[in-house]
């Protein structure tokens, strides 16, 4: 890794690493504009992940124990949404600043797992994120 931290500050806090595979890959193919992204978007997001452990804004992951006597969740997201806006942005996280992967467009329905800052995960491990106010709540 490059500037402040490492790889082994990312290892302690249990944040993963991407490794690219340079040796198996194409020997003709330029990696440059891959390795830039590595370097100047992963590496500055992995030190601020840490940055937020140590300021005690972010908990250490650790997956809830399963209790057998638990009872079955009859839904696991918080509710249904329609899309309004014509294209809406899908981020990797909650904030303008996160990179987008793609977009919902107008009446596209979709599950709300959380809410942070007006931003809403539709998806279950929380990897992709809009603008909850170009959401509607759907019964």
């Amino acid at each position: 890794m490059v500037g402040v931290g490492g790889y082994s500050d990312c290892t302690t806090y249990k944040i993963s690493v991407v490794v690219l595979p340079t040796i198996i890959g194409d020997p003709n193919k330029d990696y440059s504009e891959l390795s830039a992204y590595l370097m100047y978007r992963l590496v500055p997001l992995c030190l601020d992940i840490i940055k937020e452990y140590q300021q005690g804004k972010r908990a250490p992951f650790e997956p809830k124990p399963v209790d057998p006597n638990d009872p079955p969740l009859s839904q696991d997201y918080l509710y249904k949404a329609v899309c309004l806006a014509y294209k809406l942005n899908i981020r990797r996280g909650p904030a303008s600043h996160y990179t987008t992967s793609g977009y919902l467009q107008s009446g596209d329905e979709v599950k709300v797992y959380n809410v942070k800052d007006g931003w809403a995960a539709i998806d279950k491990p929380e990897l992709e994120w809009v603008y909850a106010r170009y959401l509607k709540k759907i019964p």
